[in-house]
């Protein structure tokens, strides 16, 4: 182990500059945001490096910087970034909207015969093991932006496609929603 942090340490600051720099090019065309952390994390090792800080701090400055590198690269990639996170979106900012609703009918056959085709392959001529066809609607809501979300109705209503809906709450990341009279 002191070998290593000895080697660690024999490394010239510079090259650890080069890779930074040479990361943080690469994340401009590839946008991984891996590259951005590691080149995030190689500054605080650089600066202990130039300081002749020992072998064993500077060792373990690599695992502490790229912890921190983890927490503080997402903030470098929102200030850097036009693209807005969904999650830190409020989806209760738009409570009061109206939107339409897109219906779309899944039949649960497909799945059946996916899921239950190797029945066919075994002899089970005496059990009838194949469920009830059934199909499932699944609603969104497509608001006047252009953006699409998953809702419930208010009370259990059922909603047609292309129906006129108005934004009531927001409940686990759902928006319920009641038709407009």
């Amino acid at each position: 182990m002191e070998q290593f942090a000895v080697w660690i340490a024999s490394i010239n600051a510079w090259w650890l500059i080069t890779f930074l720099i040479t990361f943080l090019i690469a994340e401009l065309f590839l946008q991984t945001q891996i590259l951005l952390t590691i080149s995030i994390a190689l500054i605080i090792p650089a600066i202990l490096n130039f300081l002749n800080v020992t072998h064993f701090v500077q060792l373990w400055s690599f695992p502490v910087s790229l912890f921190i590198g983890f927490f503080i690269q997402r903030k470098i990639f929102e200030s850097t970034s036009r693209v807005k996170v969904p999650y830190f979106e409020k989806l209760e900012d738009n409570i009061g909207y109206q939107g339409i609703i897109k219906a779309t009918k899944i039949d649960d056959q497909y799945s059946e015969d996916y899921f239950y085709s190797y029945k066919d392959k075994n002899d089970f001529d005496e059990l009838n093991l194949r469920q009830k066809k059934s199909s499932s609607t699944v609603y969104k809501l497509q608001l006047p932006n252009g953006r699409f979300y998953s809702v419930k109705g208010h009370d259990d209503e059922v909603f047609s496609d292309g129906e006129e809906v108005e934004i009531i709450k927001v409940v686990s990341g759902q928006f319920v929603v009641k038709k407009i009279i």
